[in-house]
């Protein structure tokens, strides 16, 4: 039993990391190719909304990767069927989408940065709104990672093939979103595939509002995490295009995308991890995972520092050198972020320690939002004083992650046992 858990959790670090791989791949395909056919600004305006998007994709979301995957893995203990938490998340989600597209529209024609490009902006979410018949919770529940990597890597090289072949100046970039629309709509068709093998079915019912409500409250803990989480790039990425200039957009857009593909190796550990921690709460789990891990992202960043000019100007031009730089100094993101997420939702979550989970995002990011508004109040908000930030933020959620762990470790496997030994050494000496 214990070789077949071993089997599962390596066999989802596999699928997570190929997973990861075609995020890191795939939009490094793309990059250079749209940084060169694209203008700067251009460029720009692009990343401005894709960054609006990702905050209204985390409004759909609104954590139940996490809060209906915990759900349902509940249920699957019980021999029962989730059919009915799958519909009531269904429902949810599509409120949840409403809301997002009126938000959107509003913030399409009140920012100055997207003018011209309301368009694109509100097409751009169209396949974040699509996503929710991807039920990527309920294939994580089931420890089903290999179904998730397999139609992402199909739906992304779909919609890459459909850019390279026809955006080739920017008044092609409304081909885009559709393209998206195009994969995603893909991707659907393989779940429902999937689904049927599965032996899952989805029990939506129009009456059920309230208990779509009350979905949305239990997983507005998770929902606060996730949208903290995703202030620290998003919000600067907003507050770049509010107080500089698209050109800058760029850069920091560029930079940031080169630390979400470094970090996509991440993910795979921590996604693969979850299920495992909620079903084994083992710690040692992760002493191992930092062992191993840790070493090889110092490698990795000392290959930046080396490199980084070198790579960034031969993949893409000239004109992104800066990027480069601005990597550079977001090292520091690098190095904290792989304990920030190891320590978070695999180890606090798993003992049921959500709100102080969320509790150490709200703190780092009540750190940046004051780290930046110094920066506002004496005239210092630069793009490189912003990395600085930035990193600091990272290091204050990583802490406060890892002494939330330790201070709770009792509540892990072997905590318990530990403890009674300690007490019982403690009585025999006094003894």
């Amino acid at each position: 039993m214990e070789k077949e858990k071993k089997k599962v959790l390596i066999n989802n670090t596999i699928m997570m990391y190929i997973l990861s791989i075609a995020k890191l791949v795939i939009p490094l395909i793309s990059l250079p190719y749209l940084t060169r056919v694209l203008s700067v600004e251009c460029y720009g305006s692009v990343a401005y909304a894709r960054s609006i998007v990702s905050y209204m994709q985390i409004l759909i979301d609104f954590g139940f990767i996490l809060s209906a995957t915990k759900d349902i893995v509940n249920i699957i203990k019980k021999k029962k069927s989730p059919s009915i938490i799958i519909g009531d998340t269904m429902y949810a989600q599509l409120l949840l989408c409403v809301i997002a597209t009126i938000v959107m529209v509003i913030m399409c024609f009140c920012m100055d940065i997207l003018k011209g490009y309301e368009l694109f902006a509100i097409l751009t979410l169209i396949p974040s709104i699509m996503s929710i018949f991807l039920f990527e919770y309920v294939f994580r529940a089931y420890e089903k990672m290999d179904k998730i990597a397999i139609r992402y890597v199909i739906a992304r090289v779909i919609s890459l093939i459909l850019v390279l072949i026809f955006v080739k100046s920017d008044s092609d970039i409304y081909l885009m979103p559709i393209f998206d629309c195009i994969a995603v709509f893909v991707a659907i068709l393989l779940v429902s595939v999937q689904m049927k093998k599965l032996g899952v079915h989805i029990s939506f019912n129009l009456k059920r509002f309230l208990p779509a409500l009350r979905v949305i409250k239990e997983s507005f803990i998770f929902f606060l995490s996730d949208f903290a989480t995703t202030a620290f790039s998003a919000l600067n990425t907003l507050l770049i295009g509010i107080f500089l200039t698209k050109t800058d957009v760029a850069y920091w857009a560029v930079a940031l995308q080169l630390v979400s593909a470094i970090q996509a190796l991440y993910t795979p550990i921590t996604n693969s991890v979850f299920p495992t921690m909620l079903k084994e709460k083992e710690l040692k789990i992760v002493h191992r995972i930092m062992l191993i891990y840790m070493p090889l992202i110092f490698i990795g960043c000392g290959l930046v520092v080396l490199l980084g000019d070198w790579a960034v100007v031969l993949v893409l031009g000239d004109n992104y050198l800066m990027s480069s730089t601005l990597l550079k100094y977001l090292i520091p993101v690098l190095i904290a972020s792989f304990p920030g997420l190891l320590y978070g939702w695999p180890c606090l979550g798993a003992i049921n320690k959500q709100g102080t989970n969320t509790m150490a995002t709200f703190v780092a990011a009540l750190f940046q939002t004051f780290g930046i508004g110094v920066l506002l109040m004496i005239g210092q908000f630069n793009l490189l004083a912003i990395c600085i930030v930035r990193g600091f933020t990272e290091f204050v959620l990583a802490g406060y992650r890892v002494i939330a762990v330790y201070k709770n470790k009792h509540l892990f496997v072997g905590g318990e046992k530990n403890t009674e030994i300690n007490e019982t050494n403690v009585n025999e000496m006094e003894v």
